[in-house]
């Protein structure tokens, strides 16, 4: 089975084996480019129509350091 949206829930039904996969939206991304292309309007500059922020598959081979990463950037407790 496979989630979405890399939410705390999801990623530990992954840890306890009850979820295979989630698909992470990447929030902070998300967040980061849209100040990123705000600062470059107010300047004057062109953005993309469409700015592609990711998103990450977690699964039990790389979940502990897609909470490493979170954590890192002030998104997990």
């Amino acid at each position: 089975m496979c989630g979405f949206d890399g939410n705390t829930s999801a990623i530990s039904a992954i840890k306890d084996g009850t979820l295979g996969m989630d698909i992470a939206q990447l929030g902070y991304d998300m967040g980061y480019k849209a100040v990123e292309a705000a600062v470059k309007c107010l300047q004057g500059e062109t953005v993309d129509a469409f700015i592609d922020s990711g998103v990450q598959v977690v699964d039990s081979t790389n979940c502990d350091e897609y909470i490493d990463d979170m954590k890192a950037k002030g998104l997990w407790e």
